[in-house]
């Protein structure tokens, strides 16, 4: 799959499947994260209710351990991979990350990732 590089971070396309609509993302590749991400309005647009979400996971960034609020979403697929009832993070990124989420290491879990950088090739095997 072609793969783009925008200020130094390779962007992908995703889908996110709700319970009453679905919709393209664009993801951030982090092989830094442990946890794949979606910005809360993505998954309020997707149908999910973000208002009483009990489970979440401590985040440690950069300058901080944080808690993110965690729910599975009904479908997701990346680089012609689906994940059903699949667990994502629900956590805002900067408006100026112009993306809708991170791709994290959990969706790589069993599979093998090649990044290559100088054709813009992403492959996942």
């Amino acid at each position: 799959m072609r793969m783009r590089v925008f200020n130094g971070v390779v962007v992908v396309k995703g889908h996110v499947w709700g319970p009453t609509a679905d919709g393209d993302v664009r993801l951030i590749v982090d092989t830094g994260a442990a946890y794949t991400a979606l910005g809360r309005r993505v998954l309020r647009l997707s149908g999910y209710d973000l208002t009483d979400l009990r489970d979440s996971v401590a985040i440690t960034t950069a300058t901080r351990v944080e808690q993110w609020a965690r729910i599975n979403v009904e479908r997701f697929g990346v680089l012609g991979e689906l994940r059903s009832n699949f667990p994502v993070l629900a956590q805002d990124l900067p408006l100026a990350a112009r993306v809708d989420g991170l791709l994290g290491l959990d969706f790589f879990a069993g599979h093998k990732l090649c990044l290559d950088l100088r054709e813009g090739i992403l492959e996942l095997t």
